[in-house]
């Protein structure tokens, strides 16, 4: 229709106009950076104009050179030891590569490069969101990467004192169980689980101490092969419980022997496991869902 074409014709020179204006902020980027015997660079005002080029490019739908442009702006912004404003530059770039141009790899690697930035800063919580983010990023095409960079993320806690930081690890705890589930590494997740276990007994958070040693318990146990059965009686036989039954062969070797001590632990928080409905009940569902 007129109006259809109307609108196409309007957005294409606005499309032309912003790339104009783009250009011209790299223009002003480059002068800035440059220096000479009565001037030295100005860092902080080639920073604001590669942004500026980079809004403006985005805006036109010239996705590539705005990624190039949030690169440069994050380089200038590590010349000037601003760590913090350097990564949630490259963040912004990896956003346009994974939604813009589907280019998974090179978002992961800027997520990557992100998080080393808020690592250097000592800001555990947003460098493990972001490895989360490049794990997620590459799920579909690089499975084994992805599960790498969740365990990462969570190693970032490991020797984490801090209360403040080490609250923010529950979520990327999850992020990483929930991902090593799907990619069907179960002893893996049991493992991450006991690790976290470590972390919420740091917080003395009893009850999260408990859950995930259930959570571990039962995990492991769908994981491994079936335990040794007990023989079979008439009273037994149609009572004894399945081999993926979180009750099912407590006690025996290996796995199931870790799985074992887990359960103990937990029965033993004075306020977490104990049989309660409310800390019983995720872990029910999880078995649930594993064993069907």
């Amino acid at each position: 229709s007129a109006a259809a074409a109307q609108a196409t014709l309007f957005s294409h020179r606005m499309e032309k106009r912003k790339l104009a204006e783009a250009e011209a902020a790299l223009s002003d980027a480059a002068k800035c950076e440059r220096s000479g015997w009565l001037k030295s660079r100005d860092l902080d005002g080639a920073a604001s104009a590669y942004e500026r080029a980079a809004t403006l490019f985005r805006v036109a739908r010239a996705y590539p050179q705005a990624i190039e442009a949030y690169m440069k702006a994050a380089d200038a912004q590590q010349a000037l030891e601003s760590a913090a404003a350097a990564a949630r530059l490259l963040e912004s770039a990896a956003v346009l590569a994974k939604d813009n141009l589907k280019a998974e790899a090179n978002a992961a690697a800027l997520y990557e490069r992100a998080s080393e930035l808020h690592l250097g800063v000592l800001s555990l919580d947003r460098a493990a969101a972001a490895l989360c983010k490049a794990a997620r990023t590459i799920e579909g095409s690089d499975t084994p990467r992805a599960c790498a960079l969740m365990l990462r993320a969570c190693s970032l806690f490991d020797d984490g004192e801090e209360e403040a930081q080490l609250r923010h690890s529950a979520d990327t705890f999850g992020a990483a169980v929930a991902l090593l589930l799907r990619a069907g590494r179960r002893s893996e997740t049991a493992a991450l689980l006991r690790r976290q276990v470590l972390v919420y007994a740091r917080l003395r958070r009893t009850h999260d101490v408990a859950r995930s040693e259930l959570s571990a318990v039962i995990i492991n146990l769908a994981a491994g092969a079936a335990p040794p059965r007990r023989p079979a009686s008439p009273s037994t036989q149609d009572t004894c419980p399945p081999p993926c039954s979180p009750t099912a062969g407590l006690g025996a070797a290996g796995e199931y022997e870790q799985a074992s001590i887990g359960c103990t632990k937990a029965e033993a928080r004075p306020d977490g496991f104990a049989g309660t409905d409310e800390a019983l009940s995720p872990s029910l569902r999880l078995a649930l869902e594993l064993c069907r």
